[in-house]
C-alpha cells in the first residue's frame, strides 16, 4: 500500500525573491576568503607588485590604517553582492560588477599619488569574488517580479 502525502513545498515561480540571505552569505564568504589570503600573506605580494608598478620602487612614507582597508572591503563585499542580486538584467549586472572592479583597482593610483602604500588586495579579492558568486547565483535562480502595489496590473 502506497501512501501519498500532499507536498507543502512552494513552487519556485510562486515564491517571492528575498536576496537578503544569499547576499549576506556571498559577502561573508568573500570576506573570509580575503581574510584567509591576507593571513597567508598572498595579498602582500599583490600589493607590493602593484606598488612597484605604480611608483617604480618608491618608498611610501604613509600606510593606511588597517581598519580603513577592512571597512572599505566590507562595504564593497556587501554592496556588490546586494547590488548584483537586485539588478534585473544580466548585462546590467556585468556592467555594475566591472565598474566596481574598476573602482577597487582605481583606488591604488589615488593612494599612490597621496603617498600612501596602495593596500588594495583585500578590496580587489572581495569585489571579484562577490561579483562572481552573485552572477552565478542570479544565473541559476529566477527572480520573480512582483507588481508594485500602487500600479494597477493589466
Amino acid at each position: 500500500m502506497e501512501i501519498r502525502t500532499q507536498s507543502t513545498r512552494i513552487p519556485q515561480a510562486a515564491a517571492e525573491h528575498h536576496p537578503l540571505l544569499p547576499g549576506a552569505a556571498i559577502a561573508v564568504l568573500s570576506l573570509l576568503l580575503a581574510v584567509g589570503l591576507d593571513a597567508m600573506g598572498t595579498l602582500n605580494f599583490f600589493d607590493q607588485w602593484l606598488a612597484n608598478q605604480l611608483s617604480s620602487g618608491k618608498v611610501f612614507p604613509q600606510i593606511l590604517p588597517a581598519w580603513v582597508v577592512w571597512i572599505t572591503t566590507c562595504s564593497f563585499a556587501f554592496g556588490v553582492s546586494y547590488a548584483l542580486l537586485h539588478i534585473m538584467l544580466m548585462w546590467q549586472r556585468w556592467l555594475v560588477w566591472i565598474t566596481a572592479l574598476g573602482l577597487a583597482l582605481g583606488w591604488a593610483p589615488v593612494l599612490t599619488l597621496a603617498d600612501y602604500f596602495p593596500r588594495v588586495g583585500p578590496l580587489v579579492v572581495v569585489t571579484f569574488w562577490s561579483g562572481i558568486c552573485a552572477l552565478v547565483y542570479t544565473a541559476r535562480h529566477e527572480k520573480v517580479i512582483t507588481p508594485h502595489p500602487s500600479k494597477p496590473t493589466p
